[in-house]
């Protein structure tokens, strides 16, 4: 144990040339200086966010249609595929869901 901590110690002691200045390496949040981020893809991310809550917002309208009819089996069946008509409209409309198709 002792002799890793030395191999440490004479290890990073000799990795910056004498007379040089120390550069400081940290990651964002351990102890170094702060980073600026940028998002390019703000607008995109929410384009994307207004999407899925529209999405959402549908299933729970058909949802609560589905429970207003009584929940009967030609209910379920009429809500599966509403829903699945919506789904599909939503992973098309995504740019990021869009399947990649073969040629």
């Amino acid at each position: 144990m002792i002799s890793a901590a030395i191999l440490s110690l004479a290890m990073s002691s000799t990795m910056v040339p004498p007379g040089q200045p120390v550069v400081n390496h940290a990651h964002p949040a351990h102890y170094g200086q702060p980073m600026i981020r940028i998002f390019e893809r703000r607008g995109e991310d929410r384009d994307r966010r207004v999407a899925w809550e529209a999405y959402c917002r549908e299933l729970d309208t058909l949802w609560a249609e589905y429970r207003a009819a009584g929940s009967t089996p030609v209910a379920w069946r009429k809500y599966i595929d509403a829903a699945g008509q919506a789904k599909r409209r939503y992973v098309y409309q995504d740019p990021y869901l869009v399947p990649i198709v073969e040629e």
